[in-house]
């Protein structure tokens, strides 16, 4: 098997491994969620989220509740204050053109909070986008509305990772533009893995990895199959960290320079890591 035919190989078994992992929950941030149970004796108002795409990133948003003998229920965004308090039940558009409020932009989160019970309640959360996908990839498509990391922030993230495998130690260094790492933190998560190896904003910093591991290949004479091995040791060996205490989140896959960054991440975070640097090693010196 030449070099490309056994690091392609490799890839796809990275790419294979995903399958054990989960796919992104109900909480994560992509998706509608509701909250535990409530006290005894309490009004449990019935929500159902309905949205419709009105350009490609704005959405108006339906909501039909059950008040339960409620006597409101409040519906604001996170951090953006009410949108609208709901007091008859029935289907309510409280976001749109025609609204107050005006439309809702592909990715904001909007909580259903049952007020005074004897303190506030929240019965519902949604993320818009969640129904319907805009005209453009939801993984092109950051929380910002961005698709490009941002020009004005300044500095980087420095970081040194050591690691050995057998009897090969590789000391490699890598510095990430903070624009780039705030960028991947507000991209929308989504379920399809591939997206967060495809993607092109990283591929000269993951590249530069790469090439170090290529380069210690070559100066100790490995085999493809020990640089594959190395590859995965490096990997298996950053922090492992579970989603929800770092992210509040049961599921939240990061693109693979917020693993580089963080020094760590869980099952998910290393196989797209794994798949991304593994891609970028697929052709040796010379592109064979």
């Amino acid at each position: 098997m030449n070099r490309r035919s056994l690091l392609r190989s490799a890839l796809v078994g990275s790419v294979a491994a995903l399958s054990g992992c989960s796919s992104l929950s109900r909480d994560s941030p992509q998706t509608a969620s509701t909250t535990s149970n409530p006290p005894p004796d309490t009004p449990q108002p019935e929500i159902e989220w309905r949205e419709e795409l009105i350009t490609d990133d704005q959405y108006r948003l339906t909501i039909t509740v059950q008040l339960d003998q409620a006597d409101e229920v409040v519906v604001e965004t996170v951090g953006g204050g009410t949108i609208t308090t709901l007091t008859t039940n029935g289907e309510h558009i409280v976001a749109g053109s025609e609204t107050n409020h005006g439309p809702l932009t592909l990715g904001t989160s909007v909580n259903a909070i049952l007020p005074d019970t004897p303190v506030d309640r929240m019965i519902g959360t949604y993320s818009v986008g969640s129904q319907i996908q805009p005209t453009i990839p939801l993984h092109l498509n950051g929380l910002t509305g961005g698709t490009h990391p941002p020009q004005d922030v300044q500095g980087a993230h420095s970081r040194t990772y050591t690691q050995t495998v057998g009897n090969q130690t590789t000391r490699l260094s890598l510095t990430v533009p903070k624009a780039l790492y705030q960028y991947y933190q507000r991209r929308m998560r989504v379920g399809d893995y591939g997206a967060y190896v495809s993607d092109t904003n990283d591929d000269e910093y993951i590249t530069r990895l790469a090439e170090q591991f290529k380069t210690f290949r070559d100066r100790n004479n490995l085999s493809d199959r020990e640089m594959i091995d190395h590859v995965t040791g490096f990997v298996q060996q950053l922090q492992y960290t579970r989603d929800e205490p770092a992210t509040g989140y049961n599921e939240y896959p990061k693109f693979p320079t917020e693993t580089l960054v963080d020094q760590g991440g869980d099952c998910e975070d290393t196989c797209i890591l794994l798949s991304s640097i593994l891609e970028r090693t697929a052709s040796g010196p010379t592109g064979v």
